[in-house]
């Protein structure tokens, strides 16, 4: 990965580790068209389902089921890192171009759904969050452009939006 500036035109920096995207001229000297320091660069976003631990369950018979949350939690988000310097700066990065996003949202119990399931069809019912995942990679930035990789991993990141998801297969 190179953050090299070409010999003309205007390069954008990726976003940096205080979530602000920096343009960067690209003509003059290496020390003029690269950002010394370290910086946080974010790519890949998908939209992704995001389950919320032990809220999944699987039906067999067919009939009239009804699944319900019956313990509140919480579903955080997943960094990717353990350093919690770098969860901060992934965060502000990622709600800087995504504002959706949380860090956590809480999971209240009550949330209520009932479903018929036919014969030979197999249901599987996840509560969970249709959130964000993206790829990041922490880089250092030299003043003469060259570029190190400190770290890099994927963040997955909840929505307010909670809600059940049916998967039906068909034996």
């Amino acid at each position: 990965m190179s953050l090299a500036a070409p010999s003309a035109g205007l390069v954008a920096a990726a976003l940096v580790a205080s979530a602000i995207a920096v343009p960067v001229a690209a003509a003059g000297s290496a020390s003029a068209a690269c950002l010394d320091g370290v910086k946080i660069n974010i790519s890949g976003h998908k939209r992704v389902f995001i389950p919320v631990p032990g809220a999944k369950i699987t039906f067999t018979k067919p009939g009239k089921h009804t699944v319900e949350i019956v313990k509140a939690s919480t579903l955080s988000a997943r960094y990717g890192t353990g350093d919690a310097g770098d969860q901060d700066d992934i965060r502000a990065a990622v709600k800087d171009v995504w504002p959706q996003v949380r860090n956590a949202v809480a999971v209240t119990k009550g949330h209520k759904e009932t479903f018929s399931s036919s014969k030979g069809e197999r249901v599987t019912v996840t509560y969970g969050s249709n959130g964000d995942r993206v790829k990041w990679t922490k880089v250092d930035v030299d003043s003469d452009c060259s570029t190190t990789v400190l770290a890099s991993g994927t963040a997955k990141f909840p929505r307010k939006n909670l809600g059940w998801l049916f998967a039906v297969s068909i034996a």
